[in-house]
């Protein structure tokens, strides 16, 4: 009986299998949370655009004279997309706006 025959050889072999396959399982593993972790940063990229957008309209709405109307219409049509309230302004007549939520 050869080494390659020996019970030794076998258990080294079989240690060598499990370790391959935990290798790949782990780098599958890896691959997975890559993925998962690239589409959260897409995911938070498109919120943070939106609210860009958002702030933006709100902003440039606000700095005009029709400043109370154009407010509310651009936080209805940019609402937010978790599920808070949308932010309403409350404008001076001398164009002066604070926002509550």
């Amino acid at each position: 009986m050869g080494y390659a025959d020996s019970p030794a050889a076998r258990v080294l072999t079989k240690s060598w299998q499990a370790w391959l396959r935990a290798e790949q399982d782990s780098a599958s593993t890896l691959a997975r949370a890559d993925a998962r972790a690239a589409e959260a940063e897409r995911q938070a990229d498109r919120i943070v655009a939106d609210a860009r957008a958002r702030a933006d309209d709100i902003i440039a709405a606000a700095t005009t004279e029709a400043a109370p109307t154009r407010v509310k219409a651009a936080a209805q049509e940019h609402p937010p997309r978790d599920g808070r309230s949308t932010t309403a302004a409350t404008c001076t007549p001398w164009g002066v706006c604070s926002t509550t939520r």
